[in-house]
């Protein structure tokens, strides 16, 4: 069992989530590299606060005193599929947090009756293949986003793995 556990985003969230998203190893490894403005960040921030469809989770490592190690979402895509996204603080890379946060993240995704996860990932970013791929996901496709290659991975909650 993993002592990672995650805890519903909220508005105080927002600086760190922000911190973490500007990180230049974070801005290289998404689809869009440029920098986020606090504005923009802000706005998106509260909106998914409020959005049915939308879970903001942040992971937290019981270090003393507990370290916020990450932030991951799920997204709404159908009644049984949900996106997800994760993005590590820098100061808790290294320390296996991506894919304990992941597999917390199935738990939370079963409790709100998802049935398969999928995530969209640039064939640069090796942390997250790597993660993705020591908690199941399979890649199943080879696609584009913005004009960049990407990889899809798909997770099966119902096929009775942890």
């Amino acid at each position: 069992m993993s002592d990672l556990y995650l805890r519903p985003a909220t508005s105080s969230d927002m600086e760190a989530t922000l911190a973490w998203a500007n990180d230049p190893d974070t801005r290289a490894a998404s689809f869009q590299t440029a920098v986020i403005t606090r504005q923009i960040h802000a706005a998106w921030f509260e909106n998914s606060l409020q959005r049915p469809d939308r879970h903001l989770f942040i992971a937290m490592l019981p270090d003393t005193p507990p370290l916020c190690a990450g932030f991951v979402r799920l997204q709404y895509v159908s009644d049984t599929l949900a996106e997800v996204s994760i993005n590590i603080a820098p100061e808790a890379r290294g320390r296996g947090v991506g894919r304990r946060a992941l597999r917390a993240l199935e738990q939370a995704a079963r409790e709100r009756g998802f049935e398969k996860l999928l995530a969209t990932i640039r064939p640069e970013n090796l942390g997250s293949v790597r993660a993705f791929r020591s908690v199941d996901y399979e890649a199943i496709t080879d696609g584009e986003v913005g004009g960049e290659r990407s990889l899809r991975f798909v997770r099966s909650l119902t096929d009775g793995q942890n």
